[in-house]
C-alpha cells in the first residue's frame, strides 16, 4: 500500500520490511551509488501516478555516518526527480521525554550508532554519561533541536526545512500521522494513520507501538551490558525484561533524567524556546517540563539488583 490514489507514495523500494519501515538504506554507507540510483529508479516507477514521495529515517540526524550522506542523497533525488523537489520535515518531541526514551532505546537495541561495548567498558555507565558520549562522538546533543536544525541547514542550504511537534496538544489533539496527512494534503482514509493501522494489525494509531521497559528492566540491561556480549544482551532483552515483569516503574538515577542532566536539558530547552517560537506552529508541549521530570529533578537513588536477580540475568545470557 503506497497511497498513489491520494497522490502520495511511501515507496516499498529501499524500505525496511520490519520495525519502523524506514528508508535507512538510502543513507547507509553500505549502499553504493549504483544501488541508490537503482532504488530511486524503482521509486520513480512506483510513484508514476503520485505527486508526493515521502521518505523517512528516524535516526538520520543522530547518526554521523548517515547524516553526512544526506547532501549526496538529496543531490541524487534532485537529479532523478527535478531540481528543488526535496523538502525536509523535522519532527520533534518534548526534550525530557526524548532523553529518557532515547537512552531506553539504546539499552534495548541501539541508537545514534553508539557502540555498546565501547560505552560500557567503564563500569557504571549511565544516562548522563551516555549523552556526553553521544556529544563527543556526534558533536551535538540529541535534545538540542536548534543545533540539529542548523546542522541540516548547513548541509542543505537550498532546501526547505519544516519543524513539526509530535505532541498531541501542540497539534490540536491530533496524532502526528493525522497531522502529516494535512501537511501533505492527503485524505485521512488514504493517509499515514490508515497505513499504521494496516501495519499494526488494525490497532488504533493512538496506541504506543514502542513501549518502554520498566525502570528495573533497564537497570538489569545496564548490568548485563557491563558483563556480557552486547549482541547477546540485545537478543535476550525481552527475556531479561520478563524477569522483572510487574515491577513498578520506579526512579533510578542511572536510567532516569535528574540532577545535572535535568539542568543541561532544561538549558537547551530554553535556548530552543527562542528558536522554536520564531517558527510557524505550536511547540508549547515540546517546551514544557512534564511533572514527572520536575519531581525527579533533585531525586537520588539507584535500583540495586539482588544477587539472586543478577544470577537470573546471568543465566539468561549463558544459555
Amino acid at each position: 500500500m503506497n497511497y498513489k490514489r491520494a497522490g502520495l507514495c511511501y515507496p516499498h523500494a529501499g524500505r525496511t520490511v520490519r520495525g519502523y519501515r524506514n528508508h535507512q538504506v538510502l543513507l547507509g554507507n553500505d549502499t553504493t551509488i549504483e544501488e541508490k540510483l537503482a532504488i530511486l529508479a524503482n521509486i520513480a516507477r512506483e510513484s508514476r501516478r503520485s505527486n508526493k514521495i515521502f521518505l523517512s529515517y528516524e535516526e538520520c540526524t543522530g547518526n554521523k555516518k548517515t547524516f553526512s550522506n544526506l547532501p549526496a542523497l538529496v543531490e541524487l533525488i534532485n537529479e532523478a526527480f527535478g531540481a528543488g523537489c526535496v523538502k525536509v520535515v523535522l519532527c520533534i518531541r518534548n526534550h525530557f521525554e526524548l532523553a529518557e526514551s532515547s537512552y531506553a532505546q539504546f539499552l534495548k537495541g541501539g541508537l545514534y550508532g553508539i557502540n555498546h561495548k565501547n560505552f560500557f567498558k567503564n563500569d557504571g555507565a549511565a544516562i548522563g554519561e551516555y549523552f556526553e558520549f553521544v556529544h563527543r562522538k556526534r558533536g551535538f546533543y540529541p535534545f538540542s533541536y536548534r543545533d540539529i536544525f542548523l546542522k541540516i541547514k548547513e548541509q542543505l542550504p537550498e532546501t526547505s526545512i519544516r519543524v513539526l511537534s509530535t505532541e498531541r496538544s501542540d497539534l490540536g489533539g491530533q496524532d502526528i500521522t493525522e497531522y502529516l496527512d494535512q501537511v501533505l494534503d492527503v485524505q485521512p482514509k488514504d493517509g499515514f494513520a490508515d497505513l499504521l493501522r494496516r501495519w499494526s494489525g488494525k490497532r488504533p494509531p493512538t496506541r504506543r507501538r514502542n513501549e518502554r521497559f520498566s525502570v528495573k528492566s533497564l537497570a538489569a540491561l545496564q548490568y548485563a551490558y557491563s558483563r556480557h556480549d552486547p549482541h547477546e544482551c540485545q537478543r535476550s532483552r525481552n527475556k531479561i525484561a520478563a524477569i522483572f515483569e510487574g515491577a513498578t516503574n520506579e526512579f533510578c538515577e542511572s536510567v532516569s533524567v535528574s540532577g545535572d542532566l535535568f539542568d543541561k536539558i532544561y538549558t537547551y530547552q530554553r535556548k530552543d524556546a527562542v528558536f522554536l517560537n520564531s517558527l510557524a506552529g505550536s511547540f508549547n508541549s515540546v517546551l514544557s517540563v512534564p511533572r514527572k521530570f520536575e519531581e525527579n529533578r533533585d531525586r537520588r537513588g539507584t535500583i540495586m539488583l539482588s544477587p539472586a536477580e543478577k544470577d537470573k540475568v546471568d543465566k539468561v545470557l549463558r544459555k
